[in-house]
């Protein structure tokens, strides 16, 4: 052979081939292995050592198309990249998953695990069959489009903005173009996708042996006797932070939210009590079921419990969780399964685009259906239904799903157990305390302040933020009118004195600038782990307040131990009625982290200190609207102030107009937004409303740039009156230490804001 030539030898057997005394699957094991191991042997050319490495790195090339792992390292490539976090997702938002039809999701996992493969494996066989550098190139293709898929969904939900996002995309780019170049020269690389291409046949199983542990739930097959059936009501509300409700004095603030106050002075307010996860899929199991289980667990809980008593009729408004068992339901009717399929893959794909596109990435995504959240069941909920499981989207008008809940209260022979959990004072923030609606209750939308994945991370701009608890706290006092609905309701069918009452929240919520409002992080641990719970026991008259370090988990334990009910399994709560041993701890776990407090849990006590620096209490009524810049400008009329010229400011309102109508029963008109015309300033531009020629509200614009020209004001309810009102808008000048307003033009009116986060939070 010429000088210069490769030779290329044989592949030699492994030890595990000569040694045939192994085993045929550790002998198997062993062929896959060196299968992915290509010949790298030559024979240098002395005289020219380029030509001969040239030469060996053809060799290598050459012969990696002459055997067939590239199938395997082909599938794994997609398996990894596009398949498994598709599954994964699913699996992760079980609420979805068990609406399906179940031949519906083995035929999704048939044609992710099995068609699209074949496929693409098809493609690049073809192109095998026109030149192995066609096929090698083909298969390299799919392993850098595969890596740089893998980066952009292992980091892109870590983006929110400043360029990160294009740094995420260039570094996958990057990253996919070194696994393909060194793909035929890491012999472990191979090994590893050879592994994997096995390993990934695990996440199609997982996702149906999912999909039926969650669709079916275990039954209780023993009879269960119950000594004391009482009626039981029970009220979970959702995003609500228990010092939310406290005064100075860290009691009930009896001026803002009354009602819970009247509830606390008849029941057991226990202040210190937390949950256990920042999540609705994870913190309302814990509560019915007494134990925080994993996603897709269903243990037995307090549906399934009184089920085998049959003792106990059933009512459960269960808007995002579906821990009551599925025969309650009346609305499963499910469309036929190819339609199902259809509406499954077009959802998990624009989930997964979602994952994958970094958020300041200026890339269009498809819309992602409602049902992926909970929403939109299929018939919806019927009025006349009182009995069963009752389904509505939990976003929309939540004033008539608390309505429905009250119609279902009724007084029959037979004990029943009324379970309602409603998304309050949860966003989106549309109630007054008085009832009366600013915005319409139909649907979910991204609010001012919020980005990142999810929406869930507050901005830094610190007055948005404050703009946003400033809602919150608003629509807890609706929260609050609705306890004296339940209250009022439950004395009228001569039930309160009978039943045992508890109103609780599955986690509370953090308005921190810069940080997420769910994820608990050190700094915001206190407002989500929080929670309020309030049990009235049968006959109880007198109320107390007791400290002990409650969980959440603790309410089954507690209803069972009234209605004198042994649990057949296990429960980690512990009644708080009778015999409560002290925890020396608190636990509150997330995805990530499990945290740690001590049980005193002082540090609610430092979130109270500044709400109430902050919003005040309900002694003034309007503090709550103070706080913007230069607040004690409201309630003064223009005619007392110094109004400066004109102006140069033009204001463009988005959701009123100078002349605004009003009556009773409408949607009123007290959130204001506009968008300022050539300002041209750096900094925020201070404004005072009027409202019929009283300043009621102050504001200024925000700071994150696509809401830089943008401001938006919350005013009182008693600042409108029916008929006729007129709208001023007043620019704040304070320089020179002396204050003058400058009326400004209001001009026509300027579209909604594209806020560039637009993707729905969960409950």
């Amino acid at each position: 052979m010429a000088t210069g030539s490769p030779q290329i030898r044989p592949e030699q057997p492994s030890s595990c081939y000569r040694n045939s005394h192994k085993p045929a699957i550790v002998r198997m094991a062993g062929r896959f292995v060196s299968r992915g191991k290509y010949a790298m042997h030559s024979t240098q050319n002395q005289n020219s050592p380029q030509t001969a490495n040239a030469a060996s790195r053809s060799s290598q090339a050459t012969e990696s198309t002459g055997n067939w792992d590239w199938i395997l390292h082909g599938y794994a490539a997609f398996a990894v990249a596009v398949a498994m976090p598709m599954y994964g997702r699913l699996q992760q938002r079980t609420p979805y998953l068990i609406s399906l039809d179940g031949i519906s999701v083995v035929v999704f996992v048939m044609i992710w695990s099995i068609l699209v493969p074949l496929a693409l494996l098809s493609a690049i066989a073809f192109c095998r069959r026109h030149g192995p550098r066609l096929g090698m190139a083909a298969l390299h293709g799919l392993i850098a489009t595969s890596t740089l898929v893998i980066v952009l969904g292992t980091f892109s939900h870590r983006s929110l903005s400043g360029g990160f996002g294009w740094l995420i995309l260039l570094g996958g780019l990057a990253a996919g173009a070194t696994m393909s170049n060194r793909y035929q020269y890491w012999s472990w690389l191979r090994s590893v996708m050879t592994v994997a291409a096995f390993g990934s046949l695990l996440a199609p199983a997982s996702l149906i042996l999912g999909y039926y542990q969650a669709a079916v739930r275990p039954v209780i097959s023993e009879k269960l006797s119950v000594g004391n059936p009482v009626p039981i009501v029970i009220v979970v509300f959702d995003c609500f932070s228990g010092t939310s409700l406290m005064d100075a004095k860290r009691h009930v603030d009896p001026d803002r939210y009354p009602n819970f106050a009247e509830l606390a002075n008849s029941s057991t307010w226990y202040r210190n009590c937390s949950s256990v996860h920042p999540r609705t899929n994870r913190a309302v199991p814990a509560i019915l079921s007494g134990r925080l289980s994993a996603l897709g667990e269903h243990p037995p809980n307090l549906f399934t419990l009184l089920q085998a008593t049959d003792r106990y009729q059933l009512t459960s408004f269960e808007p995002f969780t579906v821990e009551c068992p599925p025969d309650f339901s009346r609305d499963r009717v499910q469309p036929n399964p190819w339609t199902q399929w259809i509406n499954l893959t077009y959802t998990v794909g624009a989930v997964f685009l979602h994952d994958l596109i970094p958020p300041d990435v200026p890339l269009e995504t498809p819309h992602v259906p409602r049902t992926w959240f909970g929403l939109d069941h299929i018939n919806g909920a019927d009025r006349q239904q009182l009995q069963g499981l009752i389904r509505y989207s939990w976003d929309i008008r939540r004033d008539i799903q608390f309505e429905h809940f009250l119609d279902c209260l009724t007084t029959t022979d037979k004990p029943n157990i009324w379970f309602g959990h409603f998304a309050l004072p949860h966003f989106p923030w549309n109630y007054l305390p008085s009832g009366v609606r600013y915005g319409n209750d139909q649907g979910l939308r991204q609010e001012w302040g919020t980005e990142g994945p999810l929406s869930e991370r507050w901005t830094t701009d610190e007055f948005l933020v404050r703009q946003a608890q400033q809602q919150h706290l608003l629509q807890t006092g609706y929260t609050d009118l609705l306890i004296g609905q339940l209250l009022q309701r439950l004395r009228s069918l001569d039930l309160y004195d009978r039943c045992l009452l508890i109103v609780t929240a599955d986690h509370g919520v953090s308005f921190r600038p810069g940080i997420s409002g769910r994820e608990p992080t050190d700094k915001s641990l206190a407002e989500i782990m929080n929670v309020p719970l309030f049990i009235k026991l049968p006959g109880q008259k007198d109320g107390d307040i007791v400290d002990l370090n409650v969980e959440t988990t603790d309410i089954l334990p507690t209803i069972l131990d009234v209605i004198q009910l042994k649990s057949p399994v296990a429960l980690h709560g512990q009644s708080v009625v009778s015999d409560f041993s002290e925890r020396p701890k608190k636990f509150f776990y997330d995805d990530n982290r499990t945290f740690e407090v001590d049980a005193s849990f002082d540090g609610r006590y430092e979130v109270l200190g500044e709400q109430l620096a902050m919003f005040g209490t309900g002694e003034d009524p309007l503090r709550i609207f103070k706080i913007g810049p230069h607040s004690e400008l409201i309630g003064q009329n223009l005619g007392q102030l110094q109004i400066a010229s004109k102006s140069t400011i033009e204001i463009q309102p988005i959701n009123f107009a100078s002349e605004v109508a009003f009556n009773r029963g409408q949607v009123v008109p007290t959130y204001p937004e506009a968008k300022i015309v050539a300002s041209g300033a750096t900094e925020p531009i201070r404004f005072a409303v009027a409202i019929n020629d009283v300043i009621w509200g102050t504001t200024q614009t925000c700071r994150p740039e696509y809401l830089h020209n943008y401001w938006r004001c919350m005013l009182p309810e008693s600042s409108f009156h029916d008929g006729i009102n007129t709208v001023r808008i007043f620019e704040i000048n304070d320089r020179d230490g002396e204050l003058k307003l400058a009326e400004c033009f209001i001009g026509p009116s300027a579209p909604v804001p594209i806020l560039p986060f637009e993707q729905i939070r969960l409950p």
